[in-house]
């Protein structure tokens, strides 16, 4: 029986998040010309740079899709004719496809059934399907990786590079040397689960970068909650007071248990002056603040958290922690040249 709605929800529950790299121009080449003048990306908005950016990404990573596949083909065809078995037998020996257990069909059932709005015994055929399909992929994907890391491996196709935007920055708190050769600039929501782990890794980078890195946080809040838009507001009022750093901290710490009481209980907890605090946030000076980070993460075209950027530059993060050391250091690497 066909299930109306399932093939989707499925794939939303178990569709990976694809993400590839940068610009197939220079930022200075015409894109096009208007009454007798050449208009490039430096011409247009952050907004708009930032949306081609986007567009330049995701034809990249179609592109390296479709070449992974054509360099496993290939190497499966090598592999056969090296040890002159048929091309069947050499893919079953490197992509052996095993169907998923009956335990690992009832587990995934289990862990998403308020997703899934039909019995196990109707279902169970097509998660068995779609879990095959991620095995495959995944095996796949390690393959692909053996075969890149090899000598013999080397892409052609150039990486697309972030455009470089000019960020708002002045009055947000910031760590590290106002001077430093890379600043690192994160757009960020107390809420956002994402954001706890790059808090964790930016501060483990600041240890490793020491006095080259300098990190400044603007507010993003875009929980619908609206909870983490209080506890940003109560940031402002913690950093008059010298201690944003210890009450972002904090913020992420117990983020399972923010609501709209956090910020007092959280300035509470740093021993911060109450009385102080509760006026502070009162102003409308703390909310403009906040809105105008936001209002900053829109002009650049932002819509999710944590957006980080490195010397102006938007970091793409597949894995976090290395993206941005690798970011990081081709910063440091471009200082050094110029």
């Amino acid at each position: 029986m066909r299930l109306r709605g399932l093939r989707g929800i499925l794939s939303a529950i178990v569709a990976v998040t694809l993400v590839a790299p940068a610009s197939a121009w220079a930022e200075d080449d015409a894109l096009f010309r208007y009454k007798g003048f050449d208009y490039s990306a430096t011409d247009l908005s952050p907004e708009v740079r930032q949306a081609l950016f986007d567009l330049d990404m995701d034809y990249y990573n179609k592109h390296q899709q479709l070449l992974d596949n054509a360099l496993v083909e290939i190497y499966l065809k090598q592999t056969a004719e090296e040890r002159g078995l048929t091309l069947e037998a050499t893919r079953a020996e490197l992509l052996p496809i095993a169907p998923p257990t009956e335990q690992q069909i009832r587990v995934f059932y289990d862990s998403n059934k308020d997703r899934i709005p039909y019995p196990y015994d109707q279902v169970k055929g097509q998660i068995s399907q779609m879990l095959m399909q991620q095995i495959e992929g995944a095996q796949k994907s390690a393959l692909v990786a053996s075969i890149k890391s090899s000598e013999e491996y080397e892409i052609a196709m150039p990486r697309p590079e972030a455009p470089w935007v000019e960020i708002a920055i002045e009055g947000y708190p910031s760590k590290g040397p106002a001077d430093a050769p890379v600043t690192v600039v994160e757009f960020a929501d107390f809420q956002c689960p994402h954001c706890k782990s790059a808090s964790a890794v930016l501060d483990k980078l600041s240890g490793q970068f020491g006095d080259q890195m300098r990190v400044v946080f603007m507010d993003f809040p875009i929980n619908p909650s609206g909870i983490s838009r209080v506890v940003a507001w109560g940031a402002v009022c913690a950093d008059r007071q010298g201690k944003f750093w210890q009450y972002h901290d904090l913020a992420f710490n117990r983020q399972a248990m923010l609501d709209e009481n956090a910020p007092f209980t959280l300035a509470k907890s740093l021993g911060l002056d109450e009385a102080e605090f509760k006026t502070c946030f009162e102003e409308d000076a703390v909310r403009t603040k906040v809105a105008q980070a936001e209002a900053e993460a829109r002009r650049l075209g932002l819509s999710s958290t944590p957006t980080i950027y490195v010397n102006g530059r938007k970091v793409v993060m597949e894995d976090m922690e290395e993206d941005l050391s690798e970011a990081i250091q081709t910063a440091l690497d471009a200082e050094s040249k110029s």
